[in-house]
Order: C-alpha cells, then sequence, then structure tokens
C-alpha cells in the first residue's frame, strides 16, 4: 500500500517511462501500445508516472495512444488513485474525461477518493465527490454496474495475491523440512512435523500482515462538462 505519495520509486525503469514521468513528448510519441502498458521495475506503467509527476498534456498523449488508464499498479493502484493522491487535478480531470473509473479499488480496497482523503487533498476529493454524485443522480444503474465490476477486479486479484502466498508458504515449509532432514537424517519424522508447524505459526502471522464502456464514457463526460 502506498504509505507515502512522494516516496514513489525516483527512478523509473526505462527512457519511455523516464519521458513520461518528464512530460517529454518526443520520448512517447513513437511507443507502442504494448510498450505504453509494460510496468517497469517499481510497478508503474507510463501512464501512473505521468499521472503522478507529469502534466495534462503528457497524460492526454499517452491516452490517445492507447495507454490505459485504469491498468492497477503492483498495489493495485490505478492511474487516478495516483493522480489523487498527489493533488494533480488536473491530470486526474483528463482521465476521467477518457473514461477512467472512479471507483476502482487498490489492494487496500481504497479507490481515489479514499486517497484524497488520505493524503488531504481537498481540492481533488471535492471534485471526485461531485462527479460521483452527478454520475448517480445521471444514470445509477450504470454507476451500480461500475462499482460492482471494481469490487470483482478487487476480489480477483485479493484471490489470486493469497494463492501465490499459499504456494510460496508451501514451498517454504517443504524446502526447509528437506534440509533439516539432509542435515539431521536420523531425526525421525516427528522433528520435521515440529518444524512444518513452526512455519505454519510464522507464516500465518506473515500472511495477517500481508493482506467502461461507451455508456460510462459519454455519462462521464456529459457530466464533467457541469463540473
Amino acid at each position: 500500500m502506498m504509505q507515502q505519495p512522494a516516496s514513489a520509486p525516483p527512478i523509473p525503469g526505462t527512457e519511455l517511462h523516464l519521458a513520461a514521468r518528464d512530460g517529454e513528448l518526443a520520448g512517447i510519441i513513437k511507443a507502442s501500445k504494448r510498450d505504453l502498458n509494460k510496468p517497469d521495475g517499481s510497478g508503474l506503467t507510463p501512464i501512473h508516472w505521468a499521472s503522478w509527476r507529469s502534466n495534462s498534456e503528457t497524460v492526454k498523449l499517452l491516452l490517445s495512444k492507447g495507454a490505459d488508464p485504469d491498468k492497477p499498479d503492483k498495489d493495485g493502484n490505478t492511474s487516478v488513485h495516483l493522480a489523487a493522491a498527489h493533488g494533480n487535478l488536473s491530470n486526474l480531470r483528463c482521465l476521467l474525461e477518457s473514461g477512467a473509473s472512479i471507483w476502482s479499488f487498490n489492494d487496500a480496497r481504497e479507490n481515489p477518493s479514499h486517497l484524497a482523503i488520505k493524503y488531504n487533498r481537498g481540492e481533488c476529493f471535492r471534485f471526485l465527490d461531485t462527479l460521483s454524485v452527478r454520475m448517480e443522480l445521471t444514470n445509477k444503474y450504470l454507476v451500480d454496474k461500475l462499482k460492482t465490476r471494481s469490487l470483482k477486479n478487487y476480489e480477483k486479484r485479493s484471490s489470486k495475491r493469497s494463492e501465490a502466498q499459499a504456494k510460496a508458504q508451501a514451498h517454504l515449509r517443504k524446502s526447509t523440512a528437506s534440509s533439516y532432514k539432509n542435515r539431521n537424517p536420523k531425526s525421525g519424522i516427528g522433528s520435521t512435523i515440529a518444524i512444518s508447524d513452526m512455519l505454519n505459526e510464522k507464516q500465518s502471522k506473515v500472511s495477517g500482515s500481508i493482506k467502461s464502456s461507451a455508456s460510462a464514457f459519454r455519462m462521464i463526460s456529459d457530466v464533467l462538462k457541469g463540473t
């Protein structure tokens, strides 16, 4: 989870990510859609960097070339999360005009409004709050569908994380037990079970601490005209 907005990795992973961060349009113009949606070593795509650090012209160029504003980073934050968390209102508005979701959850089950409040970005929060209310009044049925989609995406990511953690823990238990038996060939199965139980206890503590559509685009665009 993003603890301090200003403490994201200071150096982007590639020249394209660097260009997006610094608003160097010449370094973006020839990029392919595939490259525009590739994360760097910190899990951020070019539009993540631009939404956080750059200007709306950079964000607009990335969007026009196929960058996905709803793609989550390694912590589940979308470009909208990052723009809201860092108080970048112009980029936030630009992303939402493209049809990006304001209801996406990150891995801590926080949406962009939550982060705007968390990091005291009052202007961004008021904008998001006003927009969400107007969208509810414009088409509540569609809004409910978008909220449900966001929740399902969050649950899917959460399930994958749990599966990955379970596999890693099983591998660790197996490796540790095997290593112990190799070092102590006469120790017997009782000791191996004890080691496994100990690992189970430790890993359970670790696990506890780790824990859209054309119509949507048109609705957001119509609503934004009044903001």
